[in-house]
């Protein structure tokens, strides 16, 4: 039933990619991270600092202002996706 949620509703992880809301995904043990927590760390700590990495040599300012560009290049994302949806209705 989730599953068909997640469909329906465009929220999977390939669709997040694409919009570029999500930069990847980040491998799970097989079962699950929730089945093996500690088989699932060493990934989660590659995404992590993947990412401090490209943060390490900015400052606070530059920081910030990264993330509201890509904040601000998220919600175009979802306006051009929301507004081609609309245009195949009409």
């Amino acid at each position: 039933m989730s599953r068909q949620a997640t469909e329906a509703l465009r929220i999977t992880a390939a669709e997040l990619i694409r919009l570029e809301v999500m930069d990847e995904v980040i491998p799970e043990p097989l079962g699950g991270a929730h089945a093996d927590p500690v088989a699932a760390f060493p990934a989660i700590k590659d995404a992590i600092m993947g990412t401090f990495r490209h943060y390490e040599h900015m400052t606070e300012r530059e920081i910030q202002l990264d993330r509201c560009v890509r904040v601000q290049h998220i919600a175009c994302m979802i306006m051009a996706e929301l507004l081609y949806r609309l245009s195949s209705v009409c």
